[in-house]
C-alpha cells in the first residue's frame, strides 16, 4: 500500500524503517471498512443480520442506501451486495481521486476534502432529494465516515458558499481539533447535526460507521445522530481560535440570530425516530493490529493512546524524549520494542503557511527531538492518503534524520517554523505515499526502537 516502500528503505536506519512501514501496511490492511464490514453482516433468507438486530427486507416497501465519507464507498458495496435485488436505489459520495467500483443501482459522486465546495453543495442536495423520498415503510442503510463534514455542504438559506469556506480554511489552520471544528460546521449546514436523519424519517435507518474520535466526543457520523452542541457553542469556539473576527459577517449574523433561537438548531434527541448505529471499525481494532504485526517481527508491542491530540510538532518533540528515553536506559520499557498511537494532531498556523501536514509535522518534530539516535525510527500517517492538503500520507524519520538533513541542506527547523515540511521531507526523500486508499479511520504513528540495527 506504500508506493515508494523500497525508496523509504534504501536510506537511514534501515531495520527501524523496514519494521516501522511493514506494521503501518498491516494495519492499512485492516483499516478497509468493507472488509470488516463483510465479516459483521450476514443475509439470511430476506432477513439482514448485524450483531443483535435482524431486517426483514421483506416488510419494507423501499429500501435505499446513502452513503457519504472517505471509505463509505467500501461501506455500499458491501451493504448493496448484501441487499441485493431488493435495493431500489443508492448514492454515495466519496472524495475525488478515490478508487471506485461500479455498484447496481448506486450513483457515484466525487466531491472534495478538505474545504467543500461547489461539488460539496451538488452532492448534498442529491443525498437530501434520495433520503426525502423515504416514506414510514421504507429502510435506508446509511454509512457516513470521515470527511462528510466535507464532502456534502447543504448551506442555510443566506449563507454563501465562499463564506463557508473561509471559515473552514480559517478553523484548519486555528489548531482547532476534529469536534471544536465540525461543532461550527454542523451549523453551518442543514444536512449536518442531524439533519439527514430528519430527512430520512420517518423511515427506518440503521447507520454504519467507524470510530475516529474518544467516546466522549460526537462521531463522525453527526449526520445521522443528535447533536448536544448549540450556536452558542460555535460562537464561542470561532471567538476562542481567534477565527471571530476575520469572519464573514453573514456567518456571524447567522450564528448570532441561531444563539437568540431565530434559526433552527441541530437534531437535539432521536425521539420517535427509528434508527441504529453500528460502529464497525474503530482505532482499537487498528492498534491491536499493529501490536500482533510487532509481535510478529519480535517487537515487544505497546499502544501509547488511541486518540492521542496536541500540536503536532509538539507532540513529536515529546515522543521523541519518551523514544530516547527507552534507548538509552531501558525504561519504562526494553527495547526491541514499538510504540502505537492513533489519534489526529493538529497544526496552528498564524500569517503565511508553506505546504504540509499534521503528520509531516509531527515527524520533523520528533526527528529534530530525537537527534542522533542509533536504533529509533518513527512513521506518521493519515489512514486516507492524504495528511492536510497534500497528495503526501505522512513521513518517516530515524535517528539519521537529522545528519542527513544537515548534509542535504534540508533546515528542519525552518520547515517547522514556516509549516513547509512537505518540501523538506520530499528533499530527504522520507515523504511516505500511498494514493488514496478507500478508508478514513484515524491518523496512525509507529516508533520503533531496536537494538543498534545496521544503516546505510
Amino acid at each position: 500500500m506504500i508506493t515508494n516502500f523500497d525508496a523509504l528503505v534504501s536510506k537511514g536506519q534501515v531495520e527501524t524503517r523496514r519494521v516501522a512501514l511493514d506494521i503501518v501496511e498491516a494495519v492499512m490492511r485492516d483499516a478497509y471498512p468493507g472488509k470488516a464490514l463483510e465479516a459483521m453482516l450476514q443475509r439470511r433468507g430476506s432477513v439482514l443480520h448485524f450483531r443483535d438486530r435482524q431486517y426483514d427486507l421483506s416488510q419494507y416497501e423501499h429500501v435505499y442506501i446513502i452513503g457519504v465519507g472517505k471509505g463509505a464507498l467500501s461501506f455500499v458495496q458491501c451493504l448493496a451486495a448484501a441487499v441485493g435485488d431488493r435495493l431500489d436505489r443508492g448514492i454515495v459520495v466519496i472524495k475525488a481521486g478515490e478508487p471506485r467500483v461500479d455498484i447496481d443501482r448506486v450513483r457515484i459522486i466525487e466531491s472534495d476534502h478538505p474545504l467543500p465546495t461547489e461539488r460539496s453543495v451538488a452532492a448534498a442536495q442529491a443525498v437530501a432529494e434520495l433520503a426525502d423520498m423515504a416514506g414510514p415503510n421504507d429502510l435506508v442503510l446509511t454509512a457516513v465516515t470521515g470527511g462528510a463534514t466535507s464532502l456534502v455542504l447543504l448551506p442555510p438559506e443566506g449563507l454563501r458558499l465562499e463564506d463557508i469556506m473561509k471559515v473552514s480554511s480559517m478553523l484548519l489552520k486555528s489548531g482547532a481539533n476534529i469536534a471544536e471544528m465540525n461543532t461550527v460546521r454542523r451549523h453551518l449546514c442543514k444536512l449536518k447535526g442531524g439533519g439527514l436523519l430528519s430527512r430520512i424519517a420517518p423511515a427506518e435507518n440503521a447507520t454504519f460507521s467507524m470510530v475516529t474520535v474518544p467516546p466522549w466526543i460526537i462521531p463522525w457520523p453527526d449526520l445521522c445522530l443528535a447533536d448536544p452542541t448549540t450556536f452558542s457553542d460555535a460562537i464561542n469556539i470561532l471567538k476562542v481560535f481567534e477565527v471571530w473576527d476575520g469572519a464573514p459577517e453573514a456567518i456571524k449574523a447567522y450564528l448570532e440570530r441561531g444563539a437568540r433561537g431565530l434559526e433552527p438548531e441541530t437534531l437535539k434527541n432521536t425521539e420517535g425516530i427509528r434508527t441504529t448505529l453500528f460502529n464497525v471499525l474503530d482505532p482499537a481494532a487498528l492498534c491491536e493490529a499493529g501490536a500482533r504485526k510487532a509481535e510478529a517481527l519480535g517487537y515487544k508491542p505497546v499502544i501509547l493512546s488511541r486518540y492521542l491530540e496536541g500540536e503536532a510538532k509538539d507532540v513529536g518533540i515529546a515522543l521523541a524524549g519518551m523514544a530516547s528515553e527507552i534507548s538509552l536506559y531501558g525504561r519504562p520499557w526494553e527495547p526491541p520494542c514499538v510504540l502505537l498511537i492513533g489519534g489526529e494532531v493538529t497544526v496552528t498556523v498564524r500569517g503565511q503557511a508553506g505546504v504540509g501536514g499534521p503528520n509531516q509535522e509531527f515527524v520533523l518534530g520528533f526527528a529534530k527531538a530525537l537527534g542522533n539516535a542509533e536504533n529509533v525510527a518513527a512513521v506518521a500517517i493519515d489512514t486516507d492518503g492524504n495528511d492536510g492538503s497534500t497528495d503526501i500520507a505522512g513521513g518517516i524519520v530515524d535517528g539519521l534524520t537529522m545528519r542527513r538533513a544537515l548534509a542535504n541542506g534540508v533546515n528542519i527547523h525552518a520547515a517547522l517554523r514556516d509549516h513547509d515540511s512537505s518540501p523538506a521531507l520530499i528533499e530527504l526523500g522520507d515523504a511516505v505515499y500511498t494514493g488514496p486508499t478507500g478508508t478514513n479511520v484515524l491518523d496512525f504513528k509507529v516508533i520503533v526502537i531496536g537494538k543498534g540495527q545496521g544503516q546505510r
